[in-house]
């Protein structure tokens, strides 16, 4: 009995009902004056142990925002390589707003193109194109991979593409109203976040299959929005993959949830901002580009892996790269030096992490020719 109880304390799993069936022998074996003394001690240790385990993750990021680390990039990677994109007249690569990788293509989305090129960074092709026609889009909001098909949502024709990544149509289905973002999810439904630009929007997250909508969470405040109130945040809610499991971060909210298979939110972690935390409320009285943003951070996560968590932090116009060590719980803000020998004087900031969790992807522009930007690939030592 003895060492039963041991090792499941050990193992952290011990059930409740264990711990209540340990308490039933022990007093059969416990007699006289000290038992209530000893159940008392049993039931605290309970309560400490279950609290411990149910506690919320906290990652205090406030605390390291001026503590960077310079970190030499293949010090903490396996290896990294230059990819330089294919530049030609029919190919040309201003600015990436959003960058895929496969195990056979980079995908990228640039100026009102979505773009295929090979490992080696060749043009292959594109995915659809801009127009009125069948399968042509006009306003992308949202882009994803799912099961080695390529999305694509258009919201002014509130409308889900599916593509092959070679660029062939597969199937397409309409929505039932304008939503700002859309998110696959684990169980082949969609998750749709709506911005409270309003500031009396009801509705937060959508959930629904193809043929139509399955549940809401809503907002549980409104907000009086001033006149010329800004809207720049092009990511207010954002959901990711990992581990077969969904998760979504609201940029207003300290909290990561896990989005539950009934679609309820369940917090898994906070990110301690302290004062640098942005609200609605100061969300909805923001009216000039050039004021206002000091006393804020705003958090992206970049992905997530076996070993880490990755974000960046927005403040006073700088970028902090973050990773928190789940294994280890500690929190790092690092500067990820490369080395002089590539030639680049910045650091590297990772934009995304590749479809197989293995890989962190940079990019850097030509500033003095014409040539497109050039992917930067750090495998993970994992």
């Amino acid at each position: 009995m003895k060492n039963t109880v041991k090792k499941w304390i050990a193992s952290g799993n011990m059930p409740l009902l264990a711990l209540i069936g340990c308490a039933k022998r022990l007093s059969d074996v416990c007699a006289g004056k000290y038992f209530s003394f000893i159940i008392l001690i049993f039931l605290a240790f309970v309560f400490c142990h279950c609290s411990k385990n149910g506690e919320l993750q906290r990652i205090p990021v406030v605390s390291h925002l001026y503590k960077i680390e310079d970190i030499p990039i293949e010090d903490f990677v396996s290896s990294v390589r230059k990819v330089q994109l294919e530049t030609n007249d029919s190919i040309l690569v201003s600015k990436i707003y959003k960058i895929f990788e496969t195990t056979d293509f980079f995908i990228v989305m640039h100026l009102f193109r979505i773009s295929v090129f090979d490992k080696e960074g060749r043009y292959l092709h594109d995915i659809s194109h801009r127009g009125q026609g069948p399968h042509e889009f006009n306003a992308i909001s949202s882009i994803f991979i799912k099961d080695n098909l390529f999305y694509l949502y258009d919201v002014s024709h509130r409308e889900v593409s599916i593509f092959t990544l070679g660029g062939d149509f597969v199937r397409s289905f309409s929505i039932e109203k304008y939503y700002d973002f859309i998110f696959p999810l684990q169980n082949n439904d969609y998750v749709a976040f709506q911005t409270n630009i309003s500031g009396k929007e009801k509705a937060k997250l959508i959930f629904f299959d193809e043929s139509g909508g399955a549940d809401t969470i809503f907002y549980n405040k409104e907000y009086e929005k001033a006149e010329n109130v800004l809207f720049i945040f092009d990511m207010e809610g954002y959901v990711y993959n990992y581990d077969d499991r969904d998760y979504f971060k609201e940029l207003y909210n300290d909290t990561l949830f896990a989005i539950q298979p009934n679609y309820t939110l369940v917090p898994r972690l906070t990110f301690d901002l302290g004062g640098y935390q942005p609200s609605l409320e100061r969300k909805h009285t923001l009216t000039d580009v050039n004021y206002g943003w000091e006393d804020m951070a705003h958090l992206s996560i970049i992905g997530e892996t076996n070993s880490y968590l990755f974000f960046n932090i927005l403040n006073n116009l700088k970028t902090h790269t973050y990773y928190w060590d789940k294994h280890r719980k500690s929190l790092h803000n690092v500067r990820f030096v490369y080395p002089k020998s590539y030639g680049y004087e910045g650091s590297f900031v990772p934009k995304a992490i590749s479809e197989n969790k293995q890989n962190l992807i940079s990019i850097e522009y030509d500033t003095i020719g014409d040539n497109n930007p050039t992917i930067i690939i750090a495998t993970l030592k994992e």
